[in-house]
């Protein structure tokens, strides 16, 4: 186990890394909940102002070119159940 200190690029890289294998495990199980959640994530991030350098990064490299998920809001998503339900 390495104890030396890492720089913030190396920890971001490191975490950066994780987080694209377990996305690419999950996709693997569940396609469609990954690229919804992970679409979620970038439009997430944009919405928030962080940016979605990193996000937008791991989406492409586990759904390349894919497009982003179309996000609906809580209202807009019930008004489409009630629409299918009739």
């Amino acid at each position: 186990m390495s104890s030396k200190p890492v720089t913030p690029d190396q920890a971001i890289n490191q975490l950066a890394t994780v987080v694209l294998a377990l996305a690419h495990s999950q996709a693997a199980q569940n396609p469609d909940l990954t690229l919804a959640r992970l679409g979620a994530a970038v439009l997430s991030s944009q919405k928030q102002g962080f940016g979605d350098a990193y996000a937008l990064q791991i989406f492409e490299q586990v759904f390349p070119g894919r497009p982003l998920p179309i996000v609906l809001s809580d209202e807009e998503f019930a008004k489409k159940q009630r629409e299918l339900n009739q």
